[in-house]
């Protein structure tokens, strides 16, 4: 595990995540629309605090919400929507998860670069649904005119030396 991967096993770290935005209801109207097989099961990596799995419960058969951080599993059963039944945290990292499937759906919001792809795709593809889909949600804006200088800031004040904004 990374240093900055770390962070996020800290308690303040995952209570600090209830001040973040919410994902929009429009995002869920999408993602309920692109189900098209049965069961209508949802595989939510990277779930963090259960940013889409919980919303995202309540429109569907069973969730599987998982995230390698514990204190980010906790902080979701206690927020709104957590306590669904239709919601399975799990602790675990994607590549040693226990994946039940199949899956309609699969679901990484702002988490999938925290993954290793190749074992990431190959560990998901055997339980998917013959037309699942693949989605990657992230907050913040589409049109960005100022990125190109923060980039430059970012560049020069991160503690990772390989960033690459690309």
């Amino acid at each position: 595990m990374t240093e900055l991967a770390a962070t996020f096993q800290q308690e303040a770290v995952a209570e600090a995540y209830q001040h973040r935005p919410p994902y929009p209801d429009e995002v869920f109207d999408r993602l309920d629309a692109l189900i098209t097989d049965e069961p209508r099961r949802v595989l939510d990596i990277g779930a963090g605090e259960g940013a889409i799995a919980r919303p995202l419960a309540r429109r569907v058969d069973e969730i599987d919400a998982v995230d390698f951080a514990p204190v980010m599993i906790a902080a979701g059963k206690q927020r709104p929507g957590g306590d669904n039944p239709a919601i399975h945290w799990q602790v675990s990292s994607i590549e040693t998860a226990e994946l039940t499937g199949p899956y309609a759906l699969v679901t990484a919001g702002a988490s999938i670069h925290w993954m290793p792809w190749e074992e990431t795709f190959a560990r998901i593809v055997p339980h998917l649904t013959p037309n699942a889909q693949l989605v990657v949600i992230e907050h913040g804006p589409v049109d960005m005119p100022w990125w190109g200088e923060l980039v430059k800031v970012i560049e020069r004040h991160s503690r990772k030396q390989s960033y690459d904004p690309k």
